[in-house]
C-alpha cells in the first residue's frame, strides 16, 4: 500500500462517514453512540471499493498457486504441497 492509496482510503472514508452523519441527521434514523457503530458502514465501504481496485493485482497473485493448462482445468504446482500426507505413518 503505498501513499497515494492511504490518501485514496482516507478520503473515501471521511466522505461515507460525512454522508451516514448528514443522513442520520437528516431522518433521525438513529444516534450513533459507539465508535464501532459510526464507523463499520464507512470501513465496509472502503474496503469493499480497495478490493474493487486492487481486483487485478489479487487474480494476479492467486494465479501464482496455480498452474492453468490449456484445459483451463487448475491444479496446484509441483512442489508447493509436498508435505501433506494422506496415510498413517508406519511406526
Amino acid at each position: 500500500m503505498n501513499l497515494t492509496d492511504i490518501i485514496i482510503f482516507l478520503i473515501i472514508f471521511i466522505s461515507v462517514l460525512w454522508l451516514q452523519n448528514n443522513d442520520d441527521k437528516k431522518f433521525n434514523n438513529k444516534t450513533r453512540t459507539s465508535i464501532y457503530d459510526k464507523i463499520k458502514i464507512p470501513l465496509f465501504v472502503t474496503c469493499c471499493i480497495f478490493l474493487v481496485k486492487n481486483l487485478n493485482e489479487c487474480i494476479i497473485d492467486v494465479k501464482t498457486f496455480f498452474i492453468v493448462p490449456e484445459n483451463n482445468q487448475c491444479s496446484l504446482n509441483d512442489g508447493l504441497f509436498n508435505d501433506i500426507f494422506t496415510e498413517p505413518y508406519d511406526f
